[in-house]
């Protein structure tokens, strides 16, 4: 029986990840990306979305979307996450897929309080971010049916020592603000999970957080990090901020994180 076969948009850090576990365990993979530069294994195909033609895209069995955009501003977030998620599943909507995933941003929740929020709570983000990635996400739905997953992805973490150089910088922060996040390897676990539920013929659910098993206050990792450093924090101490995002569901359909809190992720980051 042959492998399965996938189309991963995005050959950026996560799709990068995902698509090396796949090339792993055998499946077809082809990778989608501006530049020429793609993991060991993969197919690639340099392409930009936008301008070039996608009629010869090679049929799939999976489609995974998780491009990042050129720019972070909000006309880098339009034309990635609008324009040209559009152009690809208009070009594939005749393809016979057995299911996409699209990899959104815990920021269409608006929630700033220390809430805590799951796949069922409200979605009304306040930044411009949100606010088009919960578009895309509607977007994505609409072309794909009961075919399509969105992934909603806290912040990545375990390829850059960036929050390890603030804290060396003195960056000020409010320590009562919340934080979620979830290792790089945990990313593309849950994105390689969800498709290994698929293929095996069950039904996946149309939205699942992306988060490790543990929000923490940002005093609490940057405290840790700064210990270890021999550092003082530059920590102001305002009113509570953010929101604690639960990755219950995707435990209860039965994946294992690898790094299941912050301190079990970022102690390779010190060697």
């Amino acid at each position: 029986m042959p492998m399965p076969s996938i189309l991963i948009a995005g050959i950026g850090r996560l799709g990068s990840r995902l698509a090396e576990q796949l090339v792993t365990e055998g499946w077809k993979v082809y990778g989608l990306r501006r530049g020429d530069q793609f993991p060991a294994g993969v197919e690639g195909i340099s392409c930009d979305l936008l301008q070039d033609d996608l009629s010869q895209l090679p049929k799939v069995d999976y489609l995974v979307f998780c491009a990042a955009p050129a720019r972070g501003q909000q006309d880098g977030y339009l034309q990635t996450y609008l324009a040209a998620m559009d152009k690809l599943l208009s070009a594939i909507e005749k393809q016979s897929l057995k299911h996409a995933i699209f990899t959104s941003s815990t920021a269409v929740y608006g929630q700033n309080n220390g809430e805590i929020v799951d796949e069922t709570s409200l979605t009304e983000p306040v930044a411009d971010n949100g606010k088009i990635m919960l578009q895309a996400e509607q977007q994505f739905i609409q072309h794909l049916k009961n075919k399509a997953t969105v992934v909603r992805m806290a912040g990545l973490y375990g390829s850059s020592r960036f929050l390890i150089d603030q804290i060396i910088a003195g960056k000020p922060f409010n320590g009562n603000s919340w934080t979620n996040r979830i290792h790089l390897d945990d990313a593309a676990g849950v994105c390689g999970y969800l498709l290994k539920i698929a293929e095996m013929g069950s039904e996946l659910e149309t939205i699942y957080n992306g988060v490790d098993a543990a929000p923490v206050l940002s005093k609490e990792v940057r405290g840790w990090i700064a210990e270890r450093l021999a550092l003082d924090l530059n920590m102001q101490l305002s009113a509570p901020a953010n929101k604690q995002v639960s990755s219950k569901k995707i435990q209860e359909i039965g994946y294992q994180f690898k790094y299941k809190n912050f301190k079990q992720g970022m102690l390779s980051l010190f060697n």
